[in-house]
């Protein structure tokens, strides 16, 4: 016996309560660590701030990539659901979780390939 597809059932209203609160904590909890990181990190001193501070655009980049992928999954998902397509939905989870580890590890290479030269720039000036 197949549960019923609560995108079908539940209230619109409902459903954006639900399906929305959980990337609202996840950038919540994301950007109060990097205040409270940088709270703590400038007692140290204006070196170790000026590091936390270059890192924050990268760690919003690679944030913004995984909300992308997540948010495009899910649109498939939910069309192909629409559609009573179990078999391409299930396809689309597959392919979302292997092009988010790839998209995952390719911005990490690239990372750690301007890591220095980015640094290298911005202590020039």
């Amino acid at each position: 016996m197949q549960a019923e597809n609560k995108m079908a059932v539940t209230p619109i209203g409902k459903l954006i309560c639900q399906m929305s609160a959980p990337p609202l904590i996840s950038m919540f909890l994301q950007y109060s660590y990097n205040l409270i990181d940088s709270i703590f990190v400038a007692k140290l001193g204006e070196n170790a701030l000026t590091a936390v501070s270059l890192s924050f655009p990268i760690t919003t980049l690679m944030n913004a990539a995984s909300i992308w992928i997540g948010v495009g999954v899910n649109v498939l998902i939910a069309g192909y659901l629409g559609g009573k397509a179990q078999d391409k939905a299930d396809s689309v989870v597959t392919h979302g979780i292997l092009l988010s580890f790839v998209v995952g590890a390719l911005l990490n290479i690239l990372v750690l390939l301007i890591m220095k030269p980015y640094t290298n720039i911005t202590q020039k000036h």
